[in-house]
């Protein structure tokens, strides 16, 4: 049986992803530009990454990236 998608949960879930994300962005002092991941349970469907939002950060010297997946998320990818 599916679950039913929660999207205030989704969202909530999401926030703190990116806000651990964050956190490791001083940690990764490596990288010479900012990157940030966002957390997407369910990769572009439902409309929780905006593409256009990605650009505008990638077009400001920001490396953008997301997951396709919670599975997606491990430290190895914040990391990075």
């Amino acid at each position: 049986m599916k679950a039913k998608i929660n999207l205030k949960n989704i969202w909530g879930i999401i926030r703190i992803l990116s806000v651990l994300g964050m956190l490791t962005l001083g940690a990764a002092s490596s990288h010479a530009t900012p990157s940030v991941l966002f957390c997407s349970p369910y990769g572009l469907e439902y409309g929780i990454i905006d593409l256009d939002y990605l650009r505008e950060l990638n077009s400001e010297g920001y490396q953008v990236d997301y997951t396709e997946s919670l599975e997606d998320v491990t430290w190895d990818r914040i990391r990075q």
